[in-house]
């Protein structure tokens, strides 16, 4: 079995995690099949959606791995954990909205995985920890994400402790998107892709990678940077469409399925 299946329906993608011997742990493989698949959507798909199927959505780094990448040489050993770092980045600056459909445990650098993800939606059963340091490890490469979508405090908590959060926690804490029962979990996630398939794809690129750019100027900057934008953006023909679409009361030209 492949460790990564892709599924491609209109302009969604779905990256199934294909682990479940080892609880989808992210080998070499896993990790390197996963960062390929994001590098070489289309510009057609506007949405991925990452999952798995049984009681784990991911369990972390493939300990075997890690314990032999740790023996090895430093320079291999180095290229293992910036493998992992590459596929973080990969989905976090993607132009394509990305979704975590999360069933179950999602531990380590499944939490991580997560966390670089633009949106979680997450089944009741679901659960969240960073178990790093309980192993003598740390979670260093999936500390960006995380402290960009939780913030320096929770982030330090939650390594610190290894805590187990439900799903509840977890989006109260801001983690978690919406939280949903089992049984309705993959109806939540296509409805929240329809969702996403009504924006403009350019209008979304320029949320997802461009405000966070220009909310990290110096505040001085960012009132004139933002007007910018905008000017920028209504002078493009997505927008011309969007407005004319809203007057006209038809659905707008990029609206897809």
């Amino acid at each position: 079995m492949l460790p990564l299946a892709i599924r491609e329906k209109g302009a969604v993608v779905h990256l199934e995690l294909q682990r479940p011997a080892a609880r989808h742990a992210l080998s070499v493989a896993l990790v390197e099949a996963l960062r390929d698949a994001v590098q070489a959507l289309p510009a057609t798909v506007r949405v991925v959606v990452v999952h798995s199927r049984g009681p784990t959505f991911c369990a972390g780094g493939d300990l075997q791995e890690m314990a032999a990448a740790g023996a090895a040489d430093p320079a291999a050993n180095r290229a293992q954990a910036l493998a992992l770092a590459a596929c973080f980045t990969a989905l976090a600056e993607a132009p394509q909205v990305s979704v975590a459909r999360v069933q179950g445990a999602a531990l380590g650098g499944g939490a991580g995985l997560c966390a670089a993800c633009d949106l979680v939606v997450a089944s009741e059963a679901a659960e969240f920890c960073f178990s790093e340091v309980r192993l003598g490890l740390v979670p260093a490469t999936i500390a960006p994400w995380v402290v960009r979508r939780l913030g320096l405090g929770p982030a330090l908590r939650l390594f610190l402790t290894a805590e187990r959060l439900c799903a509840a926690d977890a989006a109260a804490l801001g983690w978690v998107h919406k939280v949903v029962p089992a049984a309705q979990l993959d109806a939540a996630v296509t409805a929240l892709c329809g969702q996403l398939l009504r924006g403009g794809p350019q209008a979304l690129r320029v949320v997802k990678l461009a405000l966070p750019t220009l909310l990290a100027l110096p505040a001085a900057a960012q009132p004139r940077a933002a007007a910018e934008l905008l000017a920028e953006v209504r002078e493009g023909t997505e927008a011309q469409e969007g407005i004319a679409a809203f007057f006209a009361r038809r659905p707008a030209s990029f609206v897809a399925s």
